[in-house]
């Protein structure tokens, strides 16, 4: 028994090294097989991992982490943040009163600062509740704010093109299409909502995204009150991380059906682990599990498999804990959890709503990684695959994901701090991140549907990458310079003004947005206009052929469309994009830029401005 936990107490304090040469090891097989597109991330995690070894095993630095009630505290003045947060709102809105269908380079500016304001007030001792008031104004004006720069709505493809038309049918008929069962929960929400509040399908439902999404700060924000090993601080910090990152700044600026999901999701975590360590309240817990689940299991598909997931891994740690740790930690009854894990498995399966849909996930996964180098990849601009952006250039790829590089620093670095503490809590947190990132390496490799790497990516955000890069932001104003808060200050201000940057959080506004073609997500007046009259006035339009003109740009080609045929242009498809056969490959699609100027010998019928409609020959 001795010898395991001096086994255990090695590891610990040796682990930076081989993260730091995993980090590295990973970088070359990158690199070597050419998935140019994660070359960022793995740079920051090998810097992280590299920095931890010097400043972890060479000097042995401290790895105290206080919380606010622990210490000096010396937060500024609440008017200061009262005049903070009323100046962000003001100036958002007074900027795109002005501006439209692109963002101004104040926005960075003021959101960078505000941030590092609300992480400097975390640091000094701030409130919870004054901390997180300030995440709420500070994440829901942002995400709102392409509301504001795009007046005819910003969305997801596939909120425009499949659940809002389903609210619509829900509201006029009373009934959901079979097709869109396993989103019938989040479906159920919108058409409540719409009707309680009394506005349109697609304002109910862009307006309640957002508000959940923004709502699922207050969830991370007291991660400590059944972890109670992550300071209160670290959890404040999560909150501010998950809602500022890249990923989920795309999420609200392009309302998701996954934003209804990512609260639910780390709750029902939450109250597991509640029914795990205490003891006298583990009913309570279990009470909220119980009713958080069924709301996941027929709300979405996806959502419920990752929930899943994160329940399997809490009772697999659970059972390891018991079975070979017990002396190391404070273990209390996990009979509870287990039980619940298993209920929560069968109300999965057990669903036909989701039984058949399942199988045929895991045979397709099975198909993507074992069918031969030949076989059929999944097609959609979301699928994995070694394609998947790495045909851009490579300092595109570095700048645009900075943010996530800096991320990855981070959270290694916590990471390797928090193995020290020997607490179970951020020890399931590092089995967690191992769990996904070999989900993540199997999304990257295997171009499967099921396995889109950026699904792993969001839940790493969710619970994972967000809490140890608050571990080291704390680690910071305990053990940094003299300047500590306002090092962290700095440092959460120039990684919100990296994620805002970054074509992650949304290609349209991206100051890299016109060198990368896209699938347009935003409706303009001129196109809407435009595809009234082309309803109205033309019937069977021909199907636009393209033809290179470069890498990423393409020209409408005429010449096979049949005399006196009409068909149409959008001048936003110069910056934004079409998915074509001839474009640059990104993921399972191509894309590129449509680049046309009206030929003598077509007729111009129609315009307004952006959107022309032409009679051939």
């Amino acid at each position: 028994m001795n010898w395991k936990y001096t086994s255990v107490r090695v590891v610990r304090k040796y682990a930076a090294i081989p993260v730091a040469l995993f980090c590295l090891l990973a970088l070359y097989v990158f690199v070597s097989i050419g998935y140019r597109a994660v070359l960022g991330p793995v740079l920051g995690g090998v810097v992280g991992g590299l920095v931890a070894v010097v400043a972890l095993v060479l000097f042995d630095a401290s790895t105290e982490l206080r919380s606010t009630t622990d210490g000096d505290q010396s937060p500024a003045d609440y008017r200061i943040s009262i005049a903070l947060a009323g100046l962000y709102v003001t100036s958002i809105l007074v900027l795109y009163r002005l501006v439209s269908y692109q963002r101004p380079w104040v926005h960075y500016a003021i959101f960078g600062g505000y941030a590092g304001y609300v992480a400097y007030d975390i640091a000094t001792g701030a409130s919870r509740r004054r901390v997180v008031a300030q995440l709420l104004v500070l994440t829901f004006v942002t995400y709102w704010s392409t509301q504001f720069a795009f007046p005819a709505g910003m969305y997801g493809p596939d909120t425009k093109y499949r659940y809002l038309p389903a609210v619509r049918t829900a509201l006029t008929t009373g009934y959901v299409s079979l097709s869109q069962l396993i989103y019938l929960g989040h479906l159920t929400y919108v058409t409540a909502t719409t009707v309680l509040m009394g506005v349109s399908a697609q304002l109910g439902y862009y307006l309640l995204s957002v508000v959940v999404l923004t709502g699922t700060l207050l969830v991370i924000s007291v991660m400590d009150v059944t972890l109670p090993a992550i300071p209160d601080r670290v959890a404040l910090y999560a909150a501010l991380i998950f809602g500022c990152m890249s990923w989920t700044l795309g999420r609200g600026f392009q309302p998701n059906k996954l934003n209804f999901f990512y609260p639910l999701i780390i709750l029902v975590g939450i109250a597991t682990f509640g029914i795990f360590i205490h003891r006298r309240t583990h009913r309570r817990w279990l009470a909220i599990a119980v009713v958080v689940s069924p709301a996941i299991i027929f709300g979405h598909q996806f959502s419920a498999g990752a929930a899943l997931v994160f329940l399997l891994t809490i009772g697999l740690f659970t059972s390891v804990v018991v079975s070979t740790l017990r002396e190391e930690y404070r273990v209390v009854s996990y009979g509870s959890t287990l039980a619940f894990v298993a209920a929560y498995g069968l109300g999965i399966f057990g669903n036909p709503i989701h039984s058949g849909a399942l199988l045929g996930r895991i045979v397709g996964l099975f198909n993507s990684i074992f069918a031969p180098a030949g076989g059929v990849s999944v097609g959609g601009t979301a699928a994995g695959g070694p394609g998947r952006y790495s045909q851009l250039p490579l300092d595109l790829l570095l700048v645009n994901t900075a943010a996530q590089a800096l991320l990855f620093a981070l959270a290694v670095f916590g990471a390797a701090v928090a193995l020290r503490r020997s607490r179970w809590e951020f020890d399931f947190g590092i089995a967690w991140m191992g769990v996904l990132a070999v989900l993540l390496l199997v999304g990257l490799v295997f171009n499967s549907a099921d396995t889109q790497p950026q699904r792993f990516y969001s839940l790493l955000g969710l619970f994972g990458l967000n809490v140890f890069a608050g571990v080291t932001l704390v680690w910071l104003c305990e053990n940094g310079l003299p300047v500590g808060r306002k090092t962290v200050a700095g440092v959460v201000a120039v990684f919100c003004v990296l994620s805002l940057v970054s074509p992650v959080a949304g290609m349209h506004l991206s100051p890299s947005g016109d060198r990368i073609p896209h699938f347009q997500r935003f409706d303009r007046s001129e196109s809407i206009a435009g595809e009234e009259w082309r309803a109205e006035y033309v019937s069977g339009e021909p199907t636009k052929e393209y033809r290179r003109i470069d890498g990423s740009s393409v020209t409408i080609d005429t010449s096979g469309m049949v005399e006196g045929s009409v068909y149409t242009y959008d001048l936003t498809s110069r910056t934004s994009g079409v998915v074509t056969d001839v474009g640059l490959s990104l993921g399972g699609r191509q894309f590129a830029f449509v680049l046309f100027d009206q030929d003598p010998k077509e007729g111009r019928i129609y315009t307004n401005g952006r959107y022309d409609a032409y009679r051939h020959g």
